[in-house]
């Protein structure tokens, strides 16, 4: 509490600070992949397999893109936490050649596995308090593809370094895709607009001031 000059006690209001979170900027090589110019569009997901995570509404999404639409879709995570829906996921790619389950990777190679995509795409369905990857992917110089959404929606500025859809709309990402698969000049647009996350060390040193 504080004390005006009439000696009248008052609340003192917080003082909030918005500090996004920093992350180690090692192995990442920004700029030394030009995104969009291979023939295939190269879409990414990394991440939990889990239904809030959405990996099936990235599945369903490619599946109503038309065969001529030519992607090649890597989807990292471990199979074995929710291996129900790890499998489900299999099921509902139909055996699409475009669709690849890929695993799950060491995270010191992350900067390496963002290297090999065009766009990456996070379609949760849930408030994600802003996913670091979503950083990663920015300091990777890659698009990013995000239900708009909590957190996701606050890092990402629609069609400046990044497009949102609805969440659980598969129609929409497909939509988002397709368009991009046709506008490769849109996916450099946004690739090179992607914004540098800060690093730990200054992300520290902003705590620490506060």
């Amino acid at each position: 509490r504080l004390t005006d000059v009439t000696g009248v006690q008052t609340c003192a209001l917080p003082i909030l600070t918005h500090s996004r979170f920093g992350i180690d900027l090692d192995g990442f090589r920004r700029g030394a992949v030009r995104r969009g110019t291979e023939p295939r569009l190269r879409i990414g997901f990394i991440g939990s397999l889990a239904r809030w995570k959405g990996a099936h509404v990235l599945v369903d999404a490619v599946r109503r893109l038309p065969p001529a639409i030519d992607v090649d879709v890597q989807i990292f995570g471990d199979p074995g936490v929710y291996p129900d829906y790890a499998n489900g996921l299999v099921e509902r790619a139909a055996g699409d050649a475009r669709i690849r389950f890929c695993g799950s990777f060491p995270n010191s190679r992350i900067g390496e596995v963002l290297s090999t995509f065009d766009v990456f795409v996070v379609p949760s369905l849930w408030y994600e308090n802003t996913p670091l990857v979503i950083y990663s992917s920015q300091a990777a110089g890659c698009p990013v593809l995000a239900s708009d959404l909590g957190g996701m929606s606050e890092v990402i500025r629609e069609g400046l370094d990044g497009l949102l859809f609805p969440p659980g709309d598969s129609m929409a990402l497909a939509a988002h895709l397709e368009r991009l698969w046709h506008d490769r000049d849109l996916v450099a647009v946004l690739a090179d607009n992607a914004p540098s996350p800060k690093s730990i060390a200054v992300y520290v040193d902003e705590l620490t001031i506060a």
